[in-house]
């Protein structure tokens, strides 16, 4: 009950509200006024009804979760969210769509409407995967919502996209294997052996030599090598690298920069557009030439008595093969021994020429013992190393 005391023209009343976070229409109730008592004055009750409007400030969102999916899994699993609840029906529209992952060969698509019953917070939609057994990169395609029923209820679009990414799970590897050899190794015309030449474990100090540069890719999806790329190095004081030469099957994107000074060649790499090499024989990638010219020097060891050998420190870096489709595989390299250099004994005066200086410095030790001799020469003299230089040397 109101009491207007004499001279008071306002009072309040007061109703308390509920807040919840159930999104819902705007929403009323009514207070009436009864029962005037005036005294008998001249008081008419002339609005005896007052409107209350419940403004709702609640406001629900709808998103999809992004999802990796391991492409053996069968389906994926997205779920569609409304982050409050609602009390009325809302639904909404989803399809899928190809990104790098296609329909039917990577998922199946698929399409729909869901609906969410009030209170409801959480939906899914299951979308099924094809199982491959090539080796591929991961693949997305996506998953849109759209067209939002919401019966007038504040409830927004706020993901509307999901990307869906399937992980391969198919495994291979592929094996570069280093070669040294006298000679070009003779292949098949797509440049393919049926097994690997065998390594020259020396050289010598005046002969040329290769480096050959294989792979293997007998990998169980029967998919060959597409490219390959590595940095090489090599010690630039005893032979200079000359050529690359590409095996035959490496005829795209060829590119590789010989820097001797460093003794590095970067950036060693090519593709081929011939598909299965590699799977069953051996491919030859690469082969690099290598001549003693006039700055390379393989030194006699005086104080030392040696000839060598002396590390030609060959090596690999940075090594990657894909396989058909360009897809990335773990490459590893097997142990290699290299091969080593000797200097040539009969140059004793280490100025790449053999002729009459170096017979003069053979006379001036001709008789002698070297385990006697106080000339460093002696020892290098004595080629049948029987502790003499006579004829027989």
């Amino acid at each position: 009950t109101l009491i207007f005391n004499p001279g008071e023209k306002t009072k309040t009343i007061a109703v308390s509200l509920v807040n919840t976070d159930l999104v819902e229409i705007d929403e009323t109730f009514m207070i009436n006024l009864t029962n005037l008592q005036t005294n008998g004055t001249a008081v008419t009750l002339e609005d005896n009804q007052a409107v209350i409007t419940i403004i709702d400030n609640d406001q629900s969102y709808i998103s999809i979760n992004d999802l990796s999916v391991n492409e053996d899994a069968g389906t994926a699993t997205l779920t569609v969210s409304l982050d409050a609840p609602v009390d009325t029906t809302v639904s909404v529209d989803f399809a899928t769509a190809n990104q790098t992952a296609l329909d039917p060969d990577d998922y199946q698509a698929t399409s729909g409407t869901l609906i969410f019953n009030p209170g409801e917070q959480s939906k899914t939609i299951i979308v099924s995967i094809v199982d491959s057994f090539l080796l591929e990169r991961n693949e997305t395609f996506l998953v849109n919502l759209f067209n939002p029923q919401t019966n007038g209820f504040n409830v927004t679009l706020a993901d509307n996209q999901a990307k869906v990414t399937i992980v391969d799970d198919v495994t291979a590897s592929a094996e570069i294997n280093v070669r040294v050899v006298n000679s070009p190794t003779n292949t098949q015309p797509n440049g393919e052996a049926s097994s690997l030449p065998q390594n020259k474990n020396w050289v010598s100090e005046w002969s040329s030599y290769w480096v050959e540069i294989w792979i293997d890719a007998s990998s169980p999806t029967g998919q060959g090598v597409f490219s390959a790329a590595i940095d090489f190095d090599y010690n630039t004081q005893y032979t200079t690298a000359t050529a690359i030469e590409f095996g035959a099957a490496f005829t795209q994107n060829q590119a590789g920069s010989i820097n001797d000074l460093t003794g590095t060649i970067r950036g060693l790499s090519a593709k081929t557009n011939t598909s299965g090499l590699g799977i069953n024989n051996q491919l030859l990638f690469a082969r690099i030439k290598f001549e003693p010219l006039a700055g390379d020097q393989v030194t006699l060891d005086l104080s030392g008595k040696s000839i060598g050998p002396y590390e030609l420190e060959l090596g690999l870096s940075s090594y990657q093969v894909s396989l058909d489709a360009d897809i990335p595989v773990i490459t590893s390299l097997p142990s290699f021994n290299g091969a080593s250099i000797y200097a040539n004994p009969f140059d004793f005066n280490d100025d790449d020429q053999i002729n009459f200086r170096d017979l003069s410095i053979f006379v001036s030790v001709y008789n002698s013992v070297p385990s006697a001799s106080s000339s460093d020469y002696a020892w290098f003299a004595d080629f049948d190393q029987n502790d003499q230089v006579n004829f027989r040397d």
